[in-house]
């Protein structure tokens, strides 16, 4: 009788870890989303702030009105790109 309940314990944890295996992997997919979804929101905010020190560097050095055209081009053909 003894390894009879030995038996159905080993099977009853079985199943538990079976579970907890599963909840972990759930987890673990759950975060590698995460992760992903902050790194594309970091790159967003890096390019974002990049642009924006290219328009504070553009207006804060005077150039000749030529230059300062094709650069302000430059700048429009940038924010086009995903």
């Amino acid at each position: 009788m003894e390894i009879y309940s030995l038996k159905s314990k080993l099977s009853s944890k079985t199943l538990e870890l079976q579970k907890c295996e599963a909840e972990l992997s759930s987890k673990s997919f759950e975060l590698q989303t995460a992760k992903t979804e902050c790194g594309v929101y970091k790159q967003h905010v890096s390019d974002m702030a990049e642009q924006s020190s290219l328009k504070k560097y553009q207006t804060s050095i005077p150039l000749p009105d030529k230059q300062n055209k094709e650069i302000s081009a430059d700048i429009r053909n940038t924010e086009n790109i995903p």
